[in-house]
C-alpha cells in the first residue's frame, strides 16, 4: 500500500483542535485505551528497569502514549513515526517539554525510508491501535520482520491492538489478525518468544522478544 492509498484510507486532520476532538472521541469509545498503554508503559519498565531504552512507535498519532512513556521511565529515549503531518505535528509539540528525549518524523510506515535514519541500538517497538490501519497481514509482517533487523539482541516488540476471532477475518479491515496469527508471524520471522499480556474488549497487547 503506498502513502497516498494509506493516507485516503483515514481521517483528514485539518487543524490541532481537529486533531484534539478525534483523539477525545477514539477515548471515548474505546476507554480501555488507558489500560493498554499502562500495560506497554509497565512491559518496558520491567524489560529495561535501567537505561538504555530507545522505544520506536509505529503511528505515533497525537502523541499521548508516547507522552505517558516518557513520563513514566525518566531513562527511555523516543522515536516516533506517523503518516499525517497534523497528526506528527500535534504530537512534536506535546513532546517537546522532553527536548532530545524524543522525536517525532513524518514518514509512512509502509515505506523503507525511516528505516535508515533510526539511531541504533533499539531496545523496543511499540504500538497502540495502529497496526491494523497497516492495511494487511503482509504490511504487518513486514513491520515485524523491520523490527527484528533493528532491535537489539534482547529487543522486543509491544504492540496493543484491535484483534478478531479466529476464523472469523474482517473483510473490511484486513489488518485485524486473530492473536495466533500473529504469534505465528512473529516466530517465523525469528522471535524467541509470544505472550499476550492483555485482553480487553475487541484489544489485545501483544509482546515478542528476539531472546
Amino acid at each position: 500500500m503506498g502513502s497516498s492509498d494509506h493516507a485516503n484510507r483515514f481521517h483528514r486532520f485539518t487543524s490541532r483542535g481537529d486533531v484534539a476532538a478525534w483523539e477525545s472521541g477514539i477515548f471515548r469509545k474505546w476507554p480501555y485505551r488507558h489500560t493498554m498503554i499502562d500495560t506497554v508503559s509497565t512491559t518496558l519498565s520491567a524489560h529495561r528497569p535501567e537505561g538504555p531504552l530507545h522505544v520506536v512507535e509505529i503511528a505515533t498519532g497525537p502523541g499521548l502514549m508516547a507522552l505517558c512513556l516518557l513520563r513514566d521511565i525518566p531513562h527511555l529515549t523516543y522515536t516516533g513515526l506517523d503518516y499525517s503531518v497534523p497528526l506528527s505535528d500535534f504530537a512534536r509539540r506535546r513532546l517537546s517539554q522532553f527536548g532530545p528525549r524524543a522525536e517525532v518524523w513524518h514518514e509512512d510506515a509502509n515505506e523503507d525510508g525511516w528505516t535508515r535514519r533510526l539511531p541504533a541500538p533499539v531496545q523496543a517497538f511499540v504500538s497502540l491501535q495502529a497496526m491494523h490501519d497497516l492495511g494487511n497481514q503482509d504490511n504487518v509482517t513486514r513491520i515485524y520482520a523491520k523490527a527484528f533487523e533493528l532491535l537489539d539482541d534482547d529487543g522486543i516488540f509491544v504492540n496493543a491492538d484491535f484483534v478478531t476471532a479466529p476464523g472469523k477475518p474482517n473483510a473490511n479491515d484486513p489488518g485485524r489478525l486473530p492473536v495466533a496469527r500473529h504469534f505465528e508471524v512473529l516466530r517465523d520471522l525469528g522471535y524467541a518468544w509470544t505472550d499476550c499480556i492483555a485482553r480487553q474488549g475487541d484489544m489485545a497487547c501483544l509482546v515478542a522478544g528476539k531472546r
